[in-house]
């Protein structure tokens, strides 16, 4: 067997080297070691460049999370990188698109961060809504002067209220589907036609303004230097309305909304968000003064974005990312990857060996592949395919006995094969 074909070749478990970042939940090392993977390095997540990428050079899976950047020059450098597992809340640090474009798998915690996530934003909608801050102030709280309930002059409860969701992927739906269970209405609004989960519909992001008495929002960052919610947006809103955004804070503009709140258009407001956790105000894109203004009103929240960060959840991440990679390692299964198609596989029968070929979806791949298949009389027992706008993803499952070494080393040689592997 020549070299060439070593490296098409599944290794040793003990030889298949992980490279986690140091701060990763234990629970995710457990997880590998209980699996048979025991190669497995650590890095300190202050590595700068070159530093870092030699510490990933001979990694075949990495493991991040919080602001380490995974930047397509850091990618290229990583040549024997098999997939890539973020432990974090968001993968907005790694440059997906040019791990898809070198068939890497990026996984992450589909909904584990995002329940608590959404209970942050479900507890700060009732907060609001109540507007306790306002009407249970803390002097109140240390006298023994009733609170005049009878100035209350809005409705307080949720129940029975409509909820609009700009931005409808994992933390948004989630978020969704515990506000219906709270009994109220829930429409949606995004950029992609999607299915609803529950009983929520998705409407037009006008429309969601104008009808929703809370609005929260849930992208991953700004597609434009204009701010998604603008001074439009924010004066489309119910008079009487909260809004919660859990996006980076430039995707609202902070006048417009500190304007809405201070003159009692809007109830109030919260603000989740990552920049919150160091300085917010050293950020050149966010209004200074107008953050000091929210900052000093009673019916506004701002909170760092700790939802997902404390133990038990980053405990639930480690084991449910850490699962995700070995599964992917050991069947190919890529269930849980936000950059590549989606395609759940069984175990592999005694006897037989996996193909695994990742490549440009464009036309005449597969039969080319299979032409190659009976040319060498290698008999397939089992086919799986899923492909996406740019990529094609293909399984072969191989009976043993029509094996062909020379048969497996051609399909490095068909156009349009970005990488490709033998699980055996």
């Amino acid at each position: 067997m020549t070299d060439s074909m070593i490296d098409l070749l599944s290794f040793d478990k003990s030889k298949i080297k992980f490279v986690l970042q140091h701060d990763i939940h234990t629970s995710a090392r457990q997880t590998l070691r209980s699996c048979g993977y025991s190669s497995i390095d650590y890095f300190d997540s202050s590595l700068q460049e070159p530093e870092f990428s030699s510490a990933i050079a001979q990694a075949r899976f990495l493991g991040i999370r919080g602001e380490t950047k995974l930047t397509q020059e850091v990618l290229d450098r990583a040549e024997k990188l098999l997939a890539i597992g973020c432990f974090g809340s968001t993968t907005d640090n790694i440059d997906v698109e040019a791990a898809k474009q070198r068939g890497i798998p990026v996984f992450s915690a589909m909904y584990t961060d995002k329940t608590s996530i959404a209970e942050l934003v479900i507890a700060e909608a009732i907060v609001l809504t109540q507007n306790v801050a306002r009407n249970f102030s803390l002097d109140q709280a240390a006298t023994t002067t009733p609170v005049d309930v009878a100035n209350i002059k809005h409705d307080s409860a949720v129940y029975g209220k409509r909820w609009g969701i700009v931005g409808y992927g994992d933390s948004g739906a989630q978020v969704g589907l515990l506000a219906e269970a709270m009994g109220m209405e829930v429409v949606f609004s995004d950029v992609l036609a999607l299915g609803p989960r529950g009983r929520a519909r998705q409407v037009p992001l006008e429309e969601l303004l104008r009808s929703s008495d809370i609005v929260s929002i849930h992208v991953p960052h700004a597609s434009s230097k204009k701010p998604l919610i603008d001074q439009t947006e924010i004066a489309h809103m119910k008079t009487a309305g909260v809004l919660i955004n859990a996006s980076p804070m430039q995707i609202v503009n902070l006048k417009a909304l500190a304007d809405a709140v201070e003159s009692q258009r809007l109830l109030g407001a919260a603000l989740n968000t990552v920049e919150l956790t160091s300085k917010p105000t050293s950020d050149a894109s966010i209004d200074r003064s107008a953050y000091q203004r929210l900052g000093a009103m009673q019916n506004v929240l701002l909170l760092p974005h700790y939802a997902g960060t404390e133990q038990r959840t980053q405990y639930h991440i480690g084991i449910e990312v850490a699962q995700k990679l070995v599964k992917f390692s050991d069947t190919g299964s890529t269930v849980g990857a936000v950059n590549f198609p989606q395609v759940a596989l069984p175990d592999l029968a005694p006897g037989q060996r996996r193909l695994l070929h990742i490549h440009r979806n464009q036309p005449g791949v597969l039969t080319c592949i299979n032409r190659i298949f009976s040319n060498h009389q290698v008999n397939v027992s089992g086919q799986f395919l899923q492909t996406s706008a740019e990529l094609g993803y293909v399984i072969f499952d191989i009976e043993n006995e029509y094996y062909s070494q020379f048969a497996i080393s051609q399909l490095k040689q068909v156009h349009g094969t970005i990488h490709c592997r033998i699980l055996f």
